[in-house]
């Protein structure tokens, strides 16, 4: 992914950047590069997945307090299976295994629509992958840009 296909979202040109520079010559960063602390200013906007089963499921390892606050839930620790277990979970898999798959990050743009009771809420995310080697991606580091 290249600087330029980055949509002019603040949250996501900082982990892009921050992304960016910690994989140094990789095609990945690894999870042991990322560091939080220096991710302060838009942790409350970040997810970061482990893959489960090659892109199977994912469960969240973190989820940021301001998606707690715009999704009405702490989805910390449970699995995509789990937390949307009553609804179709086409897209949002598709967009998770796709970066996946391809080793490579992606940009979507997605409602909160399918969250009940919860008022209609537009969103950039975007979905960068890390891995340990540059073969397999075992986690995803998202952002949230609300509109």
């Amino acid at each position: 992914m290249a600087l330029g296909d980055l949509p002019n979202k603040p949250n996501a040109l900082t982990l892009y950047q921050y992304w960016d520079d910690k994989r140094n010559s990789r095609a990945l960063p690894s999870l042991q590069d990322i560091n939080l602390i220096d991710l302060w200013r838009i942790a409350p906007a970040l997810i970061i997945k482990d893959v489960i089963g090659c892109g199977a499921d994912f469960r969240n390892r973190y989820w940021g307090t301001l998606i707690v606050e715009r999704a009405g839930f702490d989805a910390s620790g449970k699995t995509h299976w789990e937390i949307y277990k009553d609804q179709p979970l086409g897209p949002q898999m598709e967009n998770y295994q796709h970066v996946v798959k391809d080793k490579c990050g992606n940009i979507v743009h997605r409602s909160s629509s399918f969250i009940e009771n919860r008022d209609f809420v537009v969103f950039t995310s975007l979905n960068l992958p890390i891995g340990q080697t540059d073969d397999v991606v075992d986690h995803i580091i998202s952002v949230i840009d609300y509109d």
